[in-house]
């Protein structure tokens, strides 16, 4: 990989973003101005426990990481004849979608109070289905679960540097589940050669990430809700000709009266990418 002309590329771009966030900057002081002046004296703690929010211990310990990169690649396209027993196809983007003749029993410990994967359905799905090349294409690259009770389906992530996972749906296999929790369908992403660049930065702890997601209007966790966890994930930040660059982030899952959300907060920059309901 040409790790000098990503590097060149990353800092045109942040040069440019840090530009943008400086006149965002000025644009919100006069909204979270109110805000801040009652709540600058409180600890996170003590403001999320003042308005009846829950949540777990959160983590003040830092670490250096890596960006990412990985390259653009047909990879699902080139290899979707050895599929069998399924109607798949792939679109301009790379993104492949099957739906299988008849729903496949995967024989899960799954219902309808299920919230998330036991460690033998994880087994069962990476030796019995992911590991077979007729079902999935690249399967055995896929190594990070997660179960979303309410849609009945099933994300399972690649990963970026030491075990954490690509969460912005760019490398990932959605299987779609029915009433009765067998596969249907899917949806799959795949990346090609991940590869950490070898300069490392400081990211923000567990507890400034939830500090910049409460501090800010358009996030403000509200009254009442339950912080669930927080999980160090990876996010496509830059899209260039060949290349994808994949940046460290914080994604911090919460519920409360209107559902369940995640916001996803950059672990370098310290600034809020993605707020999303996801039930």
């Amino acid at each position: 990989m040409d790790f000098k002309r990503i590097q060149i590329a990353l800092i045109i771009s942040f040069l440019l973003f840090d530009i943008y966030l400086i006149f965002m900057l000025f644009a919100r002081i006069n909204t979270i101005s109110t805000y801040n002046a009652t709540a600058r004296n409180l600890t996170i703690e003590q403001e999320l426990s003042a308005r009846g929010i829950s949540y777990p211990k959160l983590k003040s310990d830092s670490q250096e990481v890596p960006y990412v990169v990985a390259s653009k690649n047909n990879y699902l396209a080139a290899n979707i004849g050895q599929l069998s027993n399924q109607n798949a196809s792939v679109d301009g983007e790379g993104t492949l979608t099957s739906t299988f003749d008849e729903p496949v029993k995967l024989n899960l410990n799954l219902n309808d109070q299920t919230t998330g994967l036991s460690e033998e359905d994880r087994t069962l799905l990476t030796n019995n289905y992911l590991s077979d090349p007729e079902m999935f294409i690249g399967g055995q690259y896929y190594r990070n679960f997660w179960y979303v009770n309410s849609q009945r389906t099933i994300y399972i992530r690649m990963t970026a540097y030491d075990g954490n996972p690509i969460t912005d749906g760019t490398a990932e296999i959605q299987i779609n589940l029915d009433e009765n929790y067998n596969m249907v369908g899917y949806i799959q992403t795949f990346q090609a050669d991940i590869t950490a660049l070898k300069q490392k930065s400081r990211m923000i702890t567990e507890r400034e990430a939830i500090e910049v997601i409460d501090r800010r209007a358009e996030t403000l966790i509200p009254d009442g809700s339950q912080i669930h966890y927080s999980v160090f994930t990876y996010y496509r930040s830059q899209e260039l000709d060949k290349f994808n660059v994949y940046s460290p982030a914080w994604q911090v899952v919460y519920d409360n009266q209107n559902g369940r959300f995640t916001i996803t907060v950059d672990a370098i920059r310290g600034t809020v990418i993605q707020r999303r309901q996801i039930s």
